[in-house]
C-alpha cells in the first residue's frame, strides 16, 4: 500500500463520468473518491471512483471486493447498487461504482460532534442496522467495518442505511482478505484482530456504535491506546464496561449492550437475538399497571415490529437428526435426568407398551429457571436422548411482514413436525411468542397465541413433543400450561456446587492437564453458569497451549478471576419471587429443581 498522500479531486465538477454528471466531491477515502452525482433525469447519486494506483498493484479492476459484492444487493437498509463501469481520463483507467443517494448525514457526524441520541432514537436506528445486517448474513456476507461512519440516517423520515462495502467479505472464509489499514480499532471485534470475518464480528460491532449513540463514545473510548494497537484494545476491554454514563438506562437495553458486546463470539447475541430483544422488551409494570416512566415501549416510538424486506423471511425449520451423546453431555441435574426418563421418555420410547398400559404421552414441558443456566442446551439434549429428529424454533423464525402473517407459519411448522413425526418442536425463548394475552403489550400478537393453543391441543397423538424454553415463565398465557397443551413444568437452576465440579470434570476431560482440584474450581466460581465454565477452560486451554504446557490450577483460577459470572445475588434473588409467584398462581409443587404441574 501506497503511503502518499491522496491526490486532490479526480472528477471536477460538471465532468461527465458515463451516463452521470459530477455535482459535489464528497469524502477522500484509502483507495477511493467518493462524489454526489445526477443523471439526464436530474436524480442524484453516489459514485464511487477507484484510484488503484494506490494499492500497488494489489488490486486488480475487475476484482475490487465492493463492486462485486454490491451487485445484487437488495434492502431497505443496505446502500442500493445501480451501475458500475470504467472511466478513462489521462490515459489511466478509473472502475467507478454508482450508488443510491437519499438526503441524510452520516451518523458520526452528531457523535463527533458531541451530541447524544434519546434511548428511543438509538434504539430504532440501531435495530435498523441490525436487519441491514440479517439481510447481509443471509447473503453469506460480512460487512466487517460497522462504524458510526459508514451508517447513514435521515431524522426526518427515518430511514438508515449501511454504506461502504469496502471490506465486505464472505462469511467465515480466512481466503478473502480485506485491507485493515482503515479500519477503527475501537469499534472492530475481537475476532477481527485475528482477521476472522464472521456474523458475529457485525453484531459487536453494531453494538458499538448503538453504545456510542447513547454516549457520544465508542466502549471503552477513556481506555484504548491511541495506536489502535490490538493487545492495548484487548487489556483495556477486560475492564469491565461502565453503563451508569447513561442516564435511565432500562434494564433490557443493558442487557442488549452487554450481550452484543460479550467478548467471546460463540456467547455474543445474535442478530436475530438483538431483533427479538427489542421488539419484546416491555415496560416494568408496577401493581396499578401503570409503566415505569423510566422505560420507554418500542411502541410508543413508533418502531417497526418487522425488519424491512422485500419479501418475507423463511422461517427456519430445519431437522436435525440426533447425533450427540444426550444427557451424558449434561454435568449434574441427576434428579431431573431421571425424572425424565421415568416420566417422559420411557413413554416417548416405548409406544407398544406405553399402548398396553394406556399410558397417555406427555405433550410438552416448559423448561424455566434463570438466564444462562443452560435451559436451550438442556433441550437439545433431551431430544437427542430421545432419538427423535428435533427442530429448534426461535422468535425470529416465526416472523412476519404481514399483520398476523405468523399464525400461518405456525401451522405450518405443526403440520410439518406431523408429518415427520416422531418429532421434538423446542420453542427457545417461549414467553415471546405465547405471552399472557391479557396484557396491553401482546394484545397485536393474540391471533398468534390462540394459533399455539389450536396447535397445542394433544398434539402427542401425532407424536409430536413440545418443549418451551424460558426465563420469564410468569409472562407465559395461563391457557398454554394447562393439561393437554404443555404437561409439565420442569424448574433448570444455576448449578450448585456438585453440578460446577462436574462441569469442570467434563470441559476438561481429554486435555492436557496438571493436578486439578476441580471442588477448589467449584467453590471459586459460585454464581457462574455452564457457559461461564465452558468460556474459563478454553480460555485456560489456550493459554497452555502458547505455552506448549499442561492445563493448571493457577491458569485456570486466573481465567476466572478476569471472567465476570452470568449471575449475581440480586439477579437471583428477584429471579427467586418472581419464580415463586410463577409457581403460586400456575398450581406448580414447589421443589428444588422439579415442578409438576397439579392434575
Amino acid at each position: 500500500m501506497s503511503n502518499l498522500p491522496p491526490t486532490l479531486h479526480i472528477l471536477a465538477d460538471g465532468q461527465q463520468v458515463g451516463d452521470y454528471i459530477v455535482d459535489q466531491f464528497i469524502h477522500n477515502g484509502l483507495l477511493c473518491q467518493t462524489y454526489r452525482v445526477r443523471d439526464s433525469h436530474g436524480e442524484s447519486y453516489f459514485l464511487k471512483l477507484f484510484d488503484l494506483e494506490r494499492a500497488n498493484g494489489t488490486i486488480k479492476p475487475d476484482n475490487i471486493r465492493e463492486i462485486i459484492y454490491s451487485r445484487g444487493l437488495d434492502h431497505p437498509n443496505v446502500v442500493h447498487y445501480r451501475t458500475d463501469g470504467v472511466f478513462e481520463l489521462n490515459g489511466r483507467s478509473y472502475p467507478y461504482l454508482v450508488c443510491d443517494y437519499f438526503s441524510a448525514r452520516l451518523l458520526s457526524e452528531p457523535i463527533l460532534a458531541g451530541r447524544t441520541f434519546d434511548i428511543p432514537t438509538a434504539l430504532d436506528i440501531f435495530r435498523k442496522i441490525l436487519c441491514g445486517l440479517k439481510y447481509l448474513h443471509s447473503q453469506n456476507l460480512v460487512h466487517n467495518d460497522i462504524t458510526p461512519r459508514n451508517v447513514m440516517y435521515a431524522p426526518e423520515t427515518g430511514e438508515v442505511r449501511i454504506i461502504d462495502a469496502g471490506h465486505i467479505s464472505h462469511a467465515n472464509s480466512r481466503e478473502d482478505k480485506y485491507l485493515e489499514e482503515d479500519l477503527t480499532p475501537a469499534y472492530r471485534s475481537p475476532e477481527s484482530f485475528r482477521l476472522i470475518s464472521s456474523p458475529a464480528g457485525d453484531v459487536f460491532s453494531a453494538t458499538a456504535v448503538f453504545f456510542a449513540m447513547l454516549t457520544g463514545k465508542a466502549p471503552w473510548a477513556d481506555l484504548l491506546p491511541q495506536d489502535g494497537n490490538k493487545t492495548g484494545v484487548h487489556i483495556a476491554r477486560k475492564r469491565r464496561l461502565d453503563l451508569s454514563i447513561i442516564p435511565n438506562l432500562p434494564a433490557y437495553v443493558a442487557d442488549i449492550i452487554t450481550g452484543g458486546l460479550e467478548m467471546h463470539a460463540d456467547r455474543r447475541l445474535t442478530v436475530e437475538q438483538l431483533i427479538n430483544a427489542i421488539d419484546s422488551a416491555s415496560s416494568p409494570v408496577e401493581e396499578d399497571n401503570t409503566p415505569s416512566p423510566d422505560v420507554v415501549k418500542p411502541e410508543k416510538f413508533g418502531m417497526q415490529r418487522q425488519c424491512t424486506a422485500s419479501k418475507e423471511a423463511e422461517a427456519d425449520t430445519d431437522v436435525v437428526n440426533p447425533s450427540g451423546k444426550g444427557f451424558a453431555d449434561v454435568a449434574g441435574m441427576d434428579d431431573i435426568k431421571e425424572m425424565l426418563q421415568r416420566r417422559v421418555l420411557f413413554v416417548l420410547k416405548n409406544k407398544e407398551r406405553a399402548e398396553k398400559y394406556r399410558l397417555t404421552p406427555p405433550n410438552g414441558m416448559l423448561l424455566y429457571g434463570p438466564p444462562g443456566c443452560g435451559k436451550t442446551y438442556f433441550a437439545e439434549k433431551f431430544a437427542e436422548e430421545s432419538g427423535f429428529k428435533y427442530k429448534i424454533i426461535k422468535a425470529s423464525d416465526l416472523g412476519s411482514i404481514y399483520v398476523h402473517g405468523s399464525q400461518g407459519k405456525i401451522a405450518e411448522l405443526f403440520d410439518k413436525a406431523r408429518k415427520q413425526a416422531p418429532m421434538i418442536i423446542c420453542f427457545d425463548e417461549f414467553d415471546a411468542m405465547v405471552p399472557n394475552r391479557s396484557s396491553r403489550s401482546a394484545e397485536n400478537i393474540s391471533g398468534e397465541v390462540n394459533e399455539f393453543l389450536s396447535q397445542l391441543n394433544n398434539c402427542s397423538k401425532h407424536q409430536v413433543f413440545v418443549i418451551g424454553t424460558t426465563n420469564k415463565p410468569e409472562s407465559i398465557d395461563p391457557a398454554v400450561l394447562r393439561k393437554g397443551r404443555i404437561d409439565l413444568s420442569v424448574y433448570i437452576p444455576a448449578p450448585d456446587l456438585t453440578a460446577r465440579q462436574l462441569m469442570f470434570e467434563l470441559y476438561l476431560k481429554d486435555r492436557p492437564c496438571a493436578e486439578i482440584n476441580v471442588l477448589a474450581l467449584a467453590e471459586a466460581t459460585n454464581n457462574y453458569v455452564a457457559s461461564d465454565i465452558a468460556f474459563i477452560v478454553n480460555d485456560a486451554a489456550l493459554i497452555a497451549a502458547l505455552r506448549d504446557e499442561p492445563i493448571s490450577q493457577q491458569m485456570l483460577l486466573e481465567c476466572i478471576a478476569s471472567t465476570r459470572p452470568s449471575l449475581n445475588e440480586k439477579l437471583l434473588r428477584d429471579y427467586e419471587n418472581s419464580r415463586k409467584k410463577f409457581e403460586d398462581t400456575s398450581g406448580i409443587e414447589a421443589r428444588p429443581t422439579v415442578g409438576f404441574k397439579q392434575a
